[in-house]
Order: structure tokens, then C-alpha cells, then sequence
């Protein structure tokens, strides 16, 4: 018997590690439990030869399968990979095991493997199985992708079946793997099992862990569910919703005080009232210095005029400086006469206007010569430009014979490489068919020993 037992526990049964064997796994392929009017014998549509390891540590047990694909590393060197297929306990909902199986299930390959009888086991599952890979990125032979693909399909599965040896487990085991899926665990139970899991996982590929291929929205640690446990579900709190204030919550809450007019006025630069025309403002103006100059007022201290109301007619505080500097004569014969005052702005105006015509020549000048000296550069650019694309084209040309040697040479490479995949099938089929001769008669051998003594 393939298996060991590591001793008992009182009233729970016997505990027992069964060795690893091959095994064929077989599945619907579109994932589907069957349906009871269908025949039971009927052929599933895909096929995986696979390793099986059992175990039972009352009340808890476990199922694992695991499968090499071949492919490269990283650095392109060839490397022999292994994936694992597990099946938590608790997402079984029942196991059915039957002995003496028709052989017309098996096709003429899986038979050689069954030469002492097959046993069927059939799985019936409330969650699909996890399919463990390496954390890192696969680059697999077409074979090996379809094995792959294979197993990605078996993660979404509720039902599959296993066609093991007669002597991988006995019928007592199989009852007891099947008594233990059905009956309640404990929730310490549970916990220990995660932790052995948590633990395996992380000791897969030396040390560096698995990582579980998310399936249907499956997630590996999430196995716990409240009406499973048994603890109870709180209701967590949500944020009420924003609300959209009113428009005149603002006006209920209290306006904000409004600013004195003058002061508003002065600081937004008359932008409150639009300001009178023109001649408007002549007139004011004028008739501001006539009453001016009636008795009874008294003159201002300093001799410098309005500013303003001289901003208002368009003038800077500049311009108005240097009527302050006159003297008191001409001061009022220009308060007397608003016409010489407007040629005396209209003369200041043109000489402003020489001036910035100047600088307009001199800013001419200057973009004049920033043109040529962009036409040199673009010239310049050109020629550089007319270089760099003859050099592309020889460059273009060598690449092209570069790619035809290189796609002649990838073609010798991709048939050297069929010659040698096929070789290492045959090769690895040859070795797990030798293996499983050389545990048959070792093991025939090791029944015979024991019947003799």
C-alpha cells in the first residue's frame, strides 16, 4: 500500500499521507457539472495525465495535483516547470468513488499506466479549485501552452474526474476523504488549514512562492464566507451623500457688509459708472477753473493741478508735473485758454509719437537681422537634414540584408527547435513510462516479499 499512516486521534479516524501518482484527470470542457439523465460513462472532453497527492489529518484533508510544462527561462535556457491544481475541502460539496471501471473510458496511452485496475473518483465542487503559478511570467512550447490552457479552463470547473491505480487508496481512505469533505469542521480547524496552505504556497518554487490564477473572480484567501464560519456580519457605515447647497443659503446665512462707494469706485477705476463723453469733460473742466478764479474762494496752497481730474481726461500725473513747474503767469493764461492747453498736450503727443516711431525703426532693424540669421540657420539645418537622411538610407539598406539573414536564420532555428521538442516528448514520455514501470515491479516486488514472509 502506498501509503503511511502517522497515527490516530480518538473518535476522528486515522491519519494517513499517500504517496504521489499518476494519475488522468478529465473534465467537461465547457466547465459544466454533468446532469444526472446523462450517461455516467460518458468520455469528458479533455484529458490531463497529472500527479495526485492525498492526505488526511482528522477532521481536515487535502487534494493536490501537480503537472510539469516545459518551456525557457529569462536568460533562454530550456526549464522544466511545475503547476500545481488545488482543491480546498470545503469547496468540495461531495466526492464519489467507483472501483472496477470499464476500461472503455480510458484510451489505449492511459491504460498502460493502470495495469493493476483504475479506480474513478469523481469530484462535485461549490467553488471551483485554485490553479497555482510560478509569480513570474511563463514562456512555454505550443505543448506545454495548451496543457495551460487546459488547466485554466479545469479553474473554472464544478466537476472533474480522476482515474487513479488500485492501489493509490484504499476504499477505507476513500471513505474517509469522503466522510471528511461532507462533515463540519470546527473553526479552529479551518484556521490551521489556512495556515498550512498560506504555508505551502509560500514554499513553492524554492522559497519564492505561487501565486494563485485568479479564475471567475476567484480569490485565493477568501475562503471563509459568514454563513460558512458562522460569525456575523456587520453592516459597515456609509458616508451620508454630498448635498448641493441652494442658491440662496448663502443670502439666508448674512451677506457680507458693502464697501463705502467712493472707496469702491476708486478702486476698481471708475469701472462702476461709465464715464461722461468728452466734450462733457471739456466743459466741466472749464467751468471748474472759472469758478476757480471767483472772489470769495480761496486759492490752493500748492500750485499742482487736479490729478485727478486730469487722468480722467487721459493725461498721466507725468504730463501734469510739468505744468506745475511754470509760473504763475503762464499757469493762467493756460487756465484761461483750454485751447492752447489742448495743443500743448497735442505737442507732447506727437513728440511721444517720434519717439516710440524711433524705437519701432530701431525694433525693425533689429528683427531684420534675427531674420537672416534664422535663414542662415535654416539653410544650415537643411543640409544637415539632407546628410542624415542619405546616411538613414544606407543605414535602411544594410538593415534590410541584416533582417533577411536574420529571418533566414530564425527559420533554421524554429525547425531546429520543432526537431528538438518533439525529441524531448518523446524523450519525457519515454521517462515517466519507464518511472511507472520501475514503481509497478518494485512494488510487485515489495507485495511478493511480503507474501512470502
Amino acid at each position: 500500500m502506498p501509503s503511511t499512516n502517522h497515527g490516530s486521534r480518538a473518535g476522528s479516524g486515522v491519519s494517513f499521507r499517500a504517496e504521489a501518482t499518476s494519475v488522468v484527470l478529465a473534465f467537461d470542457a465547457d466547465g459544466r457539472p454533468m446532469h444526472e439523465n446523462e450517461e455516467e460513462d460518458e468520455i469528458p472532453r479533455h484529458k490531463l495525465r497529472m500527479s495526485f497527492k492525498a492526505s488526511y489529518e482528522p477532521p481536515i484533508a487535502s487534494f493536490r495535483l501537480d503537472t510539469n510544462v516545459f518551456g525557457r527561462d529569462d536568460g533562454g535556457k530550456k526549464e522544466k516547470t511545475a503547476l500545481y491544481f488545488d482543491v480546498p475541502p470545503h469547496h468540495i460539496s461531495s466526492l464519489q468513488h467507483t472501483h472496477d471501471v470499464d476500461t472503455a473510458e480510458l484510451d489505449q496511452d492511459d491504460l498502460q499506466h493502470f495495469a493493476g485496475g483504475v479506480t474513478r473518483v469523481r469530484f462535485l465542487l461549490k467553488r471551483p479549485g485554485h490553479l497555482v503559478l510560478p509569480v513570474r511570467d511563463l514562456s512555454l512550447k505550443p505543448t506545454s501552452q495548451r496543457v495551460l490552457a487546459s488547466l485554466k479552463l479545469l479553474a473554472t470547473t464544478a466537476e472533474f474526474v480522476l482515474y487513479l491505480p488500485h492501489t493509490a487508496l484504499s476504499k477505507h481512505q476513500l471513505h474517509l476523504l469522503e466522510d471528511s469533505v461532507t462533515s463540519p469542521t470546527s473553526r479552529h480547524d479551518r484556521q490551521q488549514q489556512d495556515k498550512e496552505r498560506q504555508w505551502w504556497l509560500g514554499a513553492l518554487y524554492g522559497g519564492v512562492g505561487g501565486r494563485v490564477y485568479a479564475a471567475a473572480g476567484d480569490d485565493y484567501d477568501d475562503d471563509t464566507t459568514a454563513s460558512e464560519s458562522g460569525e456575523s456580519t456587520v453592516a459597515t457605515a456609509t458616508p451620508p451623500a454630498y448635498r448641493r447647497a441652494p442658491d440662496n443659503e448663502d443670502a439666508e446665512a448674512g451677506a457680507a457688509p458693502e464697501p463705502d462707494d467712493a472707496y469702491a469706485a476708486d478702486d476698481l477705476g471708475g469701472a462702476v459708472d461709465s464715464p461722461p463723453p468728452y466734450n462733457q469733460l471739456e466743459t466741466e473742466a472749464a467751468q471748474a477753473e472759472v469758478k476757480g478764479k471767483q472772489p470769495g474762494k480761496r486759492l490752493r496752497d500748492s500750485p499742482e493741478p487736479d490729478v485727478r481730474l486730469y487722468r480722467r481726461r487721459l493725461l498721466s500725473p507725468a504730463d501734469v508735473k510739468p505744468w506745475s513747474s511754470t509760473d504763475a503767469s503762464s499757469l493762467e493764461k493756460l487756465e484761461s485758454n483750454p485751447v492752447a492747453m489742448v495743443l500743448s498736450k497735442l505737442e507732447q503727443v506727437l513728440r511721444r509719437a517720434q519717439a516710440a516711431e524711433e524705437e519701432n525703426r530701431l525694433l525693425k532693424a533689429e528683427l531684420s537681422s534675427m531674420r537672416e540669421r534664422q535663414d542662415r540657420l535654416d539653410a544650415k539645418l537643411e543640409e544637415v537634414a539632407h546628410q542624415h537622411d542619405q546616411r538613414m538610407q544606407g543605414l535602411e539598406s544594410e538593415g534590410a540584408d541584416l533582417d533577411r539573414r536574420i529571418n533566414s536564420l530564425e527559420e533554421r532555428q524554429a525547425e531546429l527547435e520543432e526537431r528538438q521538442g518533439k525529441t524531448e516528448d518523446k524523450c519525457d514520455t519515454i521517462e515517466v513510462d519507464i518511472a511507472d514501470h520501475v514503481h509497478s515491479a518494485l512494488r510487485d516486488r515489495l507485495i511478493g516479499a511480503l507474501e512470502t514472509m
